[in-house]
């Protein structure tokens, strides 16, 4: 326990560091849904589906390793550019931080809800208001991050 709190210090200090320059580029606020699409499809391990709304996912062994509270590493790239994305979109985001490690569900419900305090400080210390954010920590099977803008028009 006392080497996770160190790891989770760590990774709450590294957020602190300023993003990446490799994030992607938007000249202005407020995005069309195919703008948005097309940004989101930039970041690497993002899964983009639509159907009546636009969906990304970020698949077990992308961001998260199974059990793990903390971003693999290279994890933070994607982070960085998501947030970019949100802040610039202008919209609300609604996300699922799922965990299912085969530990139990009071193991998995416990870092479903670490990861998504972990998410919300990124978030905040990207500069991102997370008065837009909602998220949700949920102890089942399931990409470990799916998102998705609150509305959009197309």
């Amino acid at each position: 326990m006392r080497n996770f709190c160190l790891l989770l210090i760590c990774f709450l200090l590294a957020a602190c560091a300023p993003a990446s320059s490799q994030a992607p580029i938007i000249e202005e606020a407020g995005m069309s849904r195919q703008e948005l699409r097309t940004e989101l499809a930039k970041i690497a391990g993002a899964q983009i589906t639509e159907g009546d709304s636009l969906v990304v996912s970020f698949p077990t062994g992308t961001l998260f390793a199974t059990g793990s509270a903390l971003p693999m590493p290279g994890g933070i790239d994607p982070l960085d550019a998501l947030a970019t994305v949100m802040k610039q979109s202008g919209l609300s985001w609604s996300l699922k931080v799922r965990a299912a490690s085969g530990e139990g569900e009071l193991y998995d419900s416990e870092l479903a809800a670490i990861r998504a305090k972990i998410l919300r400080t990124y978030f905040k210390n990207s500069g991102l208001n997370t008065q837009l954010l909602s998220i949700t920590a949920l102890a089942e099977s399931g990409a470990p991050l799916e998102l998705k803008p609150i509305s959009v028009g197309d």
